[in-house]
């Protein structure tokens, strides 16, 4: 099911979406040249905080990247009046543009060249690297970590966990959070290379 057009002001910032692309400020996002995603949706307890809650997305479209950005109240259902507008950009990203780039990086590590997720920034090198095999961390002496060999991947903080020969499961802490750049891919990436 496609995401209907929609059009609406927060704040400073003018969203709009005609079925093919979406425009942030006047700044034209098509779909299909959309690089990266990444989504951010936390809730700060410290103290003072009230429950503050950041909420948005940033994308990586011809080599610039562009944000939608929202803050309320996690102590309430609503969040803020402005939690139908993150509810149309949320189903966006969901529905039409994780699914375009989740093909893209099957596609690519299919035909054999490894995918680099998480950068620091928008247009830096990845610091995970995929390939139809594995998945690995870019630091001096990781190995890589088989899809088979996963039994899960979770947490606001990237977890990876493994099972040791006795059954007993070893969690790799990535140290990625789960808003950085593509991290969201590493989930269904695992589900899919795992069921190929």
């Amino acid at each position: 099911m496609s995401v209907a057009p929609f059009a609406w002001t927060h704040e400073k910032t003018r969203v709009e979406y005609d079925g093919v692309a979406l425009t942030v400020n006047g700044r034209h996002l098509p779909l299909d040249r959309i690089d990266r995603f990444s989504r951010n949706l936390s809730r700060s307890t410290a103290p003072g905080s009230w429950n503050r809650l950041d909420c948005g997305v940033s994308l990586l479209s011809d080599g610039e990247d562009t944000s939608v950005s929202f803050r309320g109240d996690a102590g309430t259902e609503q969040w803020g009046p402005w939690r139908p507008l993150w509810d149309q950009i949320d189903a966006l990203a969901r529905e039409e543009i994780e699914p375009r780039l989740l093909e893209r990086t099957i596609r690519q590590v299919a035909e054999g060249t490894p995918a680099e997720l998480c950068p620091f920034r928008a247009k830096g090198r990845g610091r995970l690297i995929v390939t139809a095999e594995s998945i690995q961390v870019r630091k001096l002496f990781s190995r890589p970590i088989a899809w088979t060999a996963i039994t899960d991947v979770s947490g606001e903080f990237l977890e990876i966990t493994t099972a040791e020969p006795n059954g007993k499961p070893h969690i790799h802490r990535t140290g990625f959070g789960s808003a950085e750049w593509d991290a969201w891919q590493v989930a269904p990436l695992w589900r899919r290379f795992v069921a190929s």
